[in-house]
């Protein structure tokens, strides 16, 4: 997979000055691509998880990231952009992987699969999690919710902590302001 095709990547190397406009180029970016910063590194790790479904997909962006470098993956999104309006990419005219309208009542399906939560919102991420039939779980967010619970909520975190065991942590490039990582677990037995 040498020399990956990440236009997010490129920009956020370029974008990341620590300066106030930072944070526009970080929103601008968010919408168009997604919410948190893939690498090749990341990618071919996860790919090791395959097959994954990933929930709230939203453009699709580490989907066809993942897919390129091997991985079998289906991606969900309650609001697909082909589908209507998503608030979280009001940028992004199309995805970039073919995600297809579900909520996590489509993990009834995929119990063979890791389950994929990239930025997930409080409103589903706990219902989502406590579905899935799996053992394998990829969360990217922040940890605990961070302080503004952007990433998963309360429910969600406690939930992880009660019943899965954090197999690794790998660190993510970082707009400022933001302490996003990927985060692998297992469920406990």
């Amino acid at each position: 997979m040498a020399g990956m095709n990440n236009p997010l990547l490129q920009a956020f190397n370029e974008k990341h000055t620590g300066k106030p406009e930072e944070t526009v180029w970080a929103s601008i970016l968010s919408h168009m691509y997604a919410w948190s910063i893939p690498t090749e590194p990341v990618v071919t790790q996860l790919t090791e998880l395959s097959p994954i479904v990933e929930l709230g997909a939203g453009t699709g962006y580490w989907a066809s990231l993942l897919q390129a470098a091997g991985a079998q993956i289906r991606a969900f999104d309650k609001f697909p952009l082909e589908h209507g309006n998503n608030g979280y990419h009001l940028l992004a005219c199309t995805s970039f992987f073919p995600v297809v309208k579900g909520t996590e009542r489509v993990l009834d399906d995929y119990s063979k699969h890791t389950l994929f939560l990239c930025w997930p919102t409080p409103d589903f991420a706990d219902k989502a999690l406590q579905r899935h039939p799996g053992s394998k779980l990829i969360y990217i967010g922040q940890p605990n919710g961070g302080l503004d619970g952007a990433t998963g909520g309360a429910i969600f975190h406690q939930y992880l902590a009660q019943f899965w065991q954090l197999e690794r942590e790998i660190i993510l490039p970082r707009w400022t302001g933001r302490n996003d990582s990927c985060f692998v677990y297992s469920k406990q037995q």
